[in-house]
């Protein structure tokens, strides 16, 4: 199901694509499409949290968070953020290319803040509340979609380890505004 979804989503906008279509395609009736999803939207719903919440789970995984040397904490998740949108290039770029129906960068954004807050209120032992601070999560989040997003749709132009440079940069202003 997933793999023809991707297919039909290389030759079609999102909201061009039914679910007849995607049964066709998949050689499989709509009773079993809808014993897995309960429409379309799930099924995008689906995917994009597991890809997007992915390489969050990998750092935290991973990577112990220092917050006496919280640079190269971050550093890594940039790194594994570009390597995973490197990776996943082409399937990226398709969600990208129908955010106007998809809501991808907005679903990103949320993945990013949620990821920063946890991580605050984690390691601190408290929530966060701090309203300045909480604006300035949402700005970098919304950035680093936004060079994400950029480097989807200018490959070619631009180099991404310059970028990957300017990302992590972007992240360092940040914490050294706030630790």
């Amino acid at each position: 199901i997933r793999s023809e979804f991707y297919n039909l989503l290389k030759e079609n906008n999102y909201k061009d694509i039914t679910v007849e279509k995607l049964c066709e395609k998949a050689m499989i009736s709509k009773n079993t499409f809808y014993a897995h999803y309960s429409g379309k939207d799930v099924l995008l719903d689906t995917i994009i949290d597991e890809f997007a919440s992915a390489p969050f789970a990998y750092i935290k995984e991973h990577y112990d968070y220092d917050s006496t040397n919280n640079s190269k904490f971050f550093d890594a998740l940039i790194d594994h953020l570009f390597n995973v949108f490197e990776k996943n290039f082409e399937f990226a770029h398709l969600l990208f290319r129908n955010d106007a129906y998809i809501d991808f960068s907005s679903r990103l954004v949320k993945q990013f803040r949620y990821f920063f807050i946890d991580l605050y209120e984690s390691n601190s032992g408290h929530k966060l509340e701090n309203k300045y601070i909480i604006i300035s999560v949402d700005a970098l989040s919304t950035a680093l979609v936004r060079i994400h997003k950029d480097c989807t749709f200018f490959r070619n132009e631009i180099s991404l380890d310059k970028i990957r440079f300017e990302a992590k940069k972007l992240v360092h202003i940040w914490l050294n505004r706030w630790s």
